[in-house]
């Protein structure tokens, strides 16, 4: 994990600006006649010198000649300070002065960004002090007495390099559009879960959703071929029974007949339920101005008819806490979590836990 790291990230970090990275900062100013904008261009890379040199220290891999602020030709038409992070995308690096209370967000600079960064410069000490961290920069301002600490900088790009189940792809494997184009934002502002799961398993549908079978997503009649194929037995060789009837409605699959799309996985919380996986099912409906409504339903363990006792299922927000959270009793055959909606460009995560082991998927809509 990206986020383990013994430094003390929860206060501000000063680092050294080295002669190599002043060199650099003014080589790039030169480049520029304006004096106001040529300032501008030094401080900027001087803040993104700053960040990578913090980065590396992280051991996260940075890519400079893939940042627009290392191409020349942008460098002159766009106030450019963003740091490419190898596989995530452009973390922005703001540079400000010891006066200043708040930061500015150019307009070139509030698209493509994985997150934001402020340093203050300080040329006469020749050191650059990180002071913080946002998400977004949506009013194109950042207060710095509002930013995040540093180590919830590392845990976003921790999170970052986690995959999440793209539920817009669901809707174009079976063919349910509403009419209206579904849009797929797998590279937006995905946010981290707030978490300390013995176990995450996410996995990545945003580009084939075909693999998706492969890896524990399944129609229900799918799941129940699986339940019936000879290939899933129990230990001692004996074949798997069907699971809880309420899956079933005279003869077909029917567990949410309102839904667009339905989508069941086996999930093994391990030997505190006996090795026997329990099954996650999600009922997706398209509505109007985009929106999805979403079930979640956590039913027994095949052949089991009831739910173990203190079984937790949750939903988790984008900034990871609990919006709800349902609990098993010793004889219920299913828990369900309200219905909720959710709008294109929301991560959320479904948690399913038991004592002290937990699974976490994450998605994106």
């Amino acid at each position: 994990m990206i986020a383990n790291k013994t430094m003390n990230q929860e206060q501000s970090l000063p680092m050294p600006l080295t002669q190599k990275a002043i060199q650099t900062a003014h080589q790039f100013a030169a480049e520029q006649s304006h004096p106001q904008e040529a300032e501008q261009i030094y401080l900027n890379t001087l803040a993104i010198l700053a960040v990578r040199d913090y980065l590396q220290l992280m051991e996260i891999e940075t890519e400079l000649t893939q940042s627009d602020s290392w191409n020349p030709v942008v460098r002159m038409c766009e106030d450019a300070a963003d740091l490419m992070v190898a596989g995530l995308g452009k973390l922005e690096c703001r540079p400000v002065k010891a006066s200043q209370t708040a930061v500015s967000i150019p307009p070139e600079a509030l698209d493509e960004r994985i997150g934001y960064v402020v340093v203050e410069i300080d040329e006469r000490e020749k050191r650059a002090t990180l002071l913080g961290f946002s998400q977004t920069a949506d009013t194109g301002k950042l207060a710095l007495n509002q930013l995040r600490s540093l180590y919830d900088l590392l845990a976003h790009l921790d999170y970052l390099t986690q995959s999440r189940v793209n539920l817009s792809q669901w809707f174009v494997s079976a063919g349910k559009t509403s009419g209206q184009e579904v849009k797929s934002v797998v590279n937006k502002q995905p946010v981290m879960p707030a978490s300390t799961n013995n176990s995450d398993s996410q996995l990545n549908l945003s580009q084939r959703f075909e693999n998706a079978l492969n890896k524990g997503w399944q129609t229900l009649e799918e799941l129940f071929a699986s339940f019936n194929s000879k290939k899933v037995q129990f230990r001692e060789g004996l074949p798997l029974q069907q699971p809880a009837v309420a899956f079933r409605r005279k003869g077909g699959i029917n567990l949410f007949p309102d839904a667009d799309v339905m989508r069941a996985k086996l999930v093994d919380l391990g030997i505190q339920l006996g090795n026997k996986p329990i099954t996650l099912v999600m009922a997706l409906t398209q509505e109007t101005n985009d929106k999805v409504s979403i079930l979640v339903q956590v039913h027994p363990a095949v052949g089991e008819r009831y739910l173990p006792s203190q079984l937790r299922l949750a939903l988790l927000s984008e900034s990871g806490n609990t919006l709800q959270e349902v609990e098993s009793r010793g004889f219920d055959i299913w828990i369900q979590l309200r219905q909720f909606r959710v709008q294109p460009r929301t991560n959320f995560s479904i948690q399913v836990a038991v004592e002290d082991v937990s699974i976490t998927e994450a998605f994106t809509i």
